[in-house]
């Protein structure tokens, strides 16, 4: 039998050589991750941007998270309670904090007119006053209708090559003022330091408060959210009762931390590496991310609360799986069954009842 012999086959293999271009890129990439501010976006990232393409980011989605606080405004939540009073607490803010305010369902919206000023009566801060058009109402007040009118496109169903508008735009039919007020209003912007939206979207202050115990702020500086949290946990309505239920320590807030900015290049709003583009101050949108920004905290609040929980009781299993017996009082069973059955009663009476159970 003559022996097996294998076949040898040499092909020649090529490895692609690192071109200069190749280099620049990296070295381009690891400049803007240090925050220089010189370097440009690449040919392909630009036309991307501009276009509305998904993979062009922003100079503020690439920036650091940890830069993002000194050039970007916040977007902060905080779930510091059970729950909260939507009627006396939106008096209160009325009151006290001479803000405008108006109820959607289990969400308190309030508006802040900037600068902040002193509060009074004991109070941290106030409102500054809002300024009224030609026919009495307040821009704000104009705005909000505008924006409660409105049909929420928001680049979600509309052609990529329609019209965008601004903060203050206005779509026809909608409103009493002029043909040619409108015409105004609907002209491009001079671009500004804000991405070319107005300046009156960062003359405002906007508070969120849900009814299950969590604030979302929008525009507002870290000591001003603690202030208006301060403010809403010591007062007290005119009836005497208090507006929050099972008041948190500060040490057990559960917060989180996003920035956001105002873009009218991109496609629609977008939420990227915990940074927020919206194409205009429209507050129905925020109020959209708003509703899940705090969703989401509270299951997190509920999270740790149920993971502290289990950290208690582990002991348990371990001990009746080496023992065989429990070593503990009834009493000390009863105390750990009934944490557990609470944590699940309170994470069924913040889910909507919408939501199959």
């Amino acid at each position: 039998m003559p022996a097996r012999s294998t076949k040898v086959s040499e092909k020649l293999v090529l490895l692609p050589e690192t071109g200069d271009a190749d280099h620049d890129e990296i070295e381009e990439k690891a400049d803007f991750d240090e925050d220089n501010e010189q370097a440009p976006t690449r040919d392909d990232e630009e036309v991307l941007r501009r276009t509305g393409g998904r993979k062009g980011k922003s100079y503020a989605e690439r920036l650091p998270k940890a830069r993002r606080a000194e050039k970007l405004a916040r977007v902060t939540a905080y779930c510091t309670a059970q729950a909260y009073k939507m009627k006396g607490t939106a008096q209160f803010l009325r009151d006290q904090h001479a803000a405008r305010t108006k109820l959607y369902d289990d969400c308190l919206y309030a508006v802040y007119h900037l600068p902040l000023l002193p509060g009074t009566d004991g109070y941290r801060i106030r409102s500054s006053p809002l300024l009224k058009s030609s026919g009495g109402k307040t821009l704000l007040d104009e705005e909000i209708e505008r924006n409660e009118g409105r049909d929420y496109g928001e680049g979600f169903f509309e052609d990529e090559n329609a019209e965008t508008f601004s903060v203050r735009g206005n779509d026809e039919g909608e409103s009493n003022i002029p043909a040619e007020a409108n015409h105004i209003e609907h002209q491009p912007e001079a671009p500004n330091n804000h991405g070319g939206i107005s300046p009156d979207a960062f003359t405002f202050a906007e508070t969120f408060v849900f009814s299950y115990g969590v604030v979302v702020f929008w525009n507002f500086t870290e000591r001003q959210e603690k202030d208006v949290l301060a403010d809403l946990t010591f007062s007290e309505s005119e009836t005497g009762v208090t507006l929050v239920t099972g008041a948190q320590d500060e040490e057990d807030f559960e917060t989180e931390e996003f920035h956001f900015e105002y873009s009218p290049e991109t496609p629609r709003p977008r939420v990227f590496n915990d940074m927020i583009t919206l194409r205009s101050g429209d507050h129905m949108i925020k109020l959209a991310m708003s509703h899940a920004i705090a969703q989401s905290t509270k299951l997190n609040f509920f999270e740790q609360r149920m993971a502290d929980q289990m950290a208690e009781a582990q002991h348990v299993p371990r001990r009746l799986a080496l023992t065989g017996q429990l070593g503990m009082k009834r009493e000390e069973v009863v105390r750990i069954l009934g944490a557990l059955f609470r944590s699940r009663v309170d994470v069924n009476l913040c889910m909507p009842s919408t939501l199959p159970l």
